[in-house]
């Protein structure tokens, strides 16, 4: 048995190496269904058996009274319509006891759909229960969509509120950031316009410092000049002076010599 159903699925060896019983229960079910679906009632109802003796230990009662259900549809399949209904109110039991409404609705359709060549009017009351489970469950479903519904669109707007603040905060700082690069630059650029100037100013002053120098060593030149030319013509006044006398005394002396 153990290679047949690893062979019908493999996971269900790899459930039971775990000691996983909640998915091995799973596994039991899924190779039932197979065995259902083949007409191969007596197989189905080995495996949801054991499935049924893994949920009774684990007390799931939602797995209980599934699996009550799918029995009931091998032994109704298999012509025991008495332990299919007794499959089928042990299931109700339970789902009443644990408010499991999808559960009821699932019972309810399958004790309608059982009595309805038996009993018309068992099938018939029956499947008013499923009907206004049905509702019930429908009304359940359509006001938690839209309670979902309504609880997204909270988010969302929150959501949307949060991300535009974001992008007002992140513009904000972007737009600091702006200001304080441009206080930057401004500020730098004045830095370097005051240094530029301080420079021009400095190469201004030392330039007029030289030109002053170089006006006085200009004016002391031409005092020297003057002063040289001076001398030099007292000098040459002094020479052609005696020059003169020179000639006069060479005149009236021929022969003579002169001792500076």
């Amino acid at each position: 048995n153990e290679r047949i159903d690893e062979t019908h699925d493999p996971e269900l060896a790899i459930d039971r190496a775990m000691g996983d019983k909640a998915s091995e229960a799973i596994s039991l079910v899924n190779i039932g269904v197979y065995f259902y679906d083949k007409g191969d009632m007596r197989t189905a109802q080995k495996y949801y058996n054991d499935a049924y003796d893994i949920k009774i230990k684990l007390n799931d009662k939602k797995g209980i009274a599934n699996l009550l259900c799918n029995l009931s549809l091998v032994y109704s399949k298999s012509g025991d319509k008495k332990k299919a209904e007794k499959s089928l109110i042990e299931a109700l039991s339970i789902a009443i006891e644990s408010k499991l409404l999808k559960q009821q609705s699932k019972v309810y359709k399958h004790l309608s759909e059982l009595h309805e060549e038996s009993d018309m009017g068992k099938a018939f009351l029956y499947f008013k229960k499923f009907s206004e489970i049905k509702d019930s469950l429908f009304n359940a479903e359509t006001a938690k969509q839209f309670s979902d519904m309504e609880r997204k669109h909270a988010n969302e707007k929150m959501e949307n509120e949060i991300n535009l603040l974001t992008k007002e905060k992140e513009l904000n700082i972007t737009e600091k950031k702006k200001n304080k690069l441009w206080m930057i630059f401004i500020s730098s650029m004045l830095v370097l316009m005051a240094a530029i100037a301080v420079v021009i100013l400095f190469g201004y002053r030392s330039k007029q410092k030289a030109n002053r120098q170089i006006m006085q060593q200009k004016d002391q030149i031409e005092e020297i000049n003057k002063e040289v030319f001076a001398s030099m013509r007292y000098a040459k006044r002094i020479q052609d002076a005696l020059l003169k006398e020179e000639e006069h005394v060479s005149k009236h002396l021929p022969e003579h010599f002169v001792f500076y």
